[in-house]
């Protein structure tokens, strides 16, 4: 396991500790927040080629700042294994056969679901079991989410009608689109180079009349302003900006938008 980033905000007593941790199939990263304050106290960033349940117990055992008294924990899952379905057309039973019709789930894990805020849709998911069991060993109550549900109430709260948020991590990056306040899709797409998610994103564009001048395209997670990935998409999409937090994080020595995925966790749970 590879430290990528760090932050950790040295003697400073949290006053309501929160935790919030985004785990996936090539990468974990965690932020502490203190709800009271409204301040970001640590964050950090790991990435790995696989994650195995005793790789976990290490991570956890070797990190002392895991083990604080939380008032909440908000774990997030990163993975493909999830679908949107429409509340009041599709019973529990279809939604376990769609998710496994739908979804490559390549480890047993439990099915859940939760209705996006003010709408018909329900984002369904699969949650590995030696996931959910080491986290609930851990910590005895866990809010768990999927970082597509994070990322699409995310996009429903942002105050343009149409826009297009891309949130990225190494390799791959998950991608919503909102047009007059209604969501149009949310989805991962693999990425080696630039070509591949200007492809991704103009395609949208594209297919759902979008003008690339009009349009914003917000963005977060690992993508730096001087990277030859944000040189290629400020070509073609003159209206992107970087997503921020609602956390003070002024001594953090990353920008905000590389921690802001886990700020949208704190959100949905808050």
């Amino acid at each position: 396991m590879k430290k990528l980033f760090q932050f950790v905000q040295e003697g400073k007593e949290l006053q309501e500790p929160v935790l919030n941790i985004r785990l996936g199939e090539k990468n974990l990263s965690y932020a502490i927040s203190d709800q009271s304050a409204g301040s970001l106290s640590g964050f950090q960033y790991y990435q790995y080629e696989h994650i195995t349940p005793e790789e976990l117990d290490n991570f956890w055992a070797d990190h002392a700042d895991l083990k604080q008294n939380f008032i909440r924990i908000n774990f997030c899952i990163d993975n493909p294994g999830m679908i949107q379905v429409p509340v009041s057309l599709v019973s529990q039973e279809s939604k376990e056969t769609c998710l496994e019709n739908l979804v490559p789930v390549m480890q047993p894990g439990k099915m859940i679901s939760k209705q996006l805020a003010e709408t018909d849709t329900e984002v369904v998911y699969h949650l590995p079991d030696f996931i959910r069991d080491r986290i609930n060993n851990y910590y005895p109550v866990v809010n768990f989410q999927h970082v597509g549900f994070t990322l699409m109430q995310a996009a429903l709260r942002e105050e343009a009608s149409t826009l297009l948020m891309a949130d990225f991590s190494n390799g791959y990056f998950w991608l919503v689109a909102k047009k007059d306040n209604e969501l149009l899709l949310c989805c991962t797409h693999n990425y080696k180079e630039p070509f591949d998610v200007l492809y991704s994103l103009l395609s949208v564009y594209h297919k759902y009349n979008l003008t690339t001048a009009e349009t914003p395209l917000k963005i977060s997670g690992l993508i730096e302003k001087q990277s030859a990935l944000y040189t290629e998409l400020y070509k073609y999409f003159t209206n992107i900006e970087f997503r921020t937090t609602n956390w003070s994080s002024e001594d953090a020595d990353c920008p905000p938008h590389f921690f802001t995925s886990l700020n949208d966790i704190a959100l949905c749970a808050s």
